[in-house]
């Protein structure tokens, strides 16, 4: 298991040998006298060293937190915005030198360069049509009112 350090130490001379990080600063191949030691110490209360488990479980842990402020991701989005600008222009430097042009919006606007209203469509009511339709409509048999229902109550 791989060992780092919080303290960046660029090698170990301990009685088993001499050590030197990786390129990502974490020392391989320790034995596991030197790796115990090294990762139980300690300075008021701090440890020293941690091992990749740990390491990984700290990194994911600072970057949740990076990601949950507003503000860094304010700051991304921000980023996000500029560069989207930047190549919207270089496409549009590209169009233009290739000799393109860009399709223009038709010119629908009235005095003072606002658009016209819409039109509404107005719908007027047809007199003409047959006030009677071909179709006839039966009368259900009377309704009998409910015993008890007002209009079983005699009257005061």
């Amino acid at each position: 298991m791989r060992l780092y350090s919080h303290t960046g130490a660029v090698a170990i001379d301990a009685p088993e040998g001499h050590f030197e990080p990786d390129d990502d600063g974490g020392f391989d191949s320790l034995p596991d006298a030197v790796f115990d030691r090294l990762h139980r110490s300690a300075v008021k209360g701090r440890r020293q060293w941690e091992d990749e488990i740990e390491r990984s479980e700290r990194l994911h842990g600072a970057e949740l937190a990076r990601k949950r402020d507003p503000a860094s991701v304010h700051d991304a989005l921000s980023e996000l915005a500029a560069v989207t600008k930047q190549l919207a222009a270089l496409q549009l430097a590209q169009a233009q030198a290739n000799g393109v042009t860009a399709p223009e919006a038709p010119a629908k606007a009235g005095p003072e360069g606002k658009p016209e209203p819409r039109a509404e469509a107005k719908v007027e009511p047809d007199f003409k049509a047959d006030p009677k339709p071909d179709v006839k409509v039966e009368a259900k048999a009377p309704v009998k009112p409910r015993p008890g229902s007002a209009k079983d109550a005699p009257a005061a």
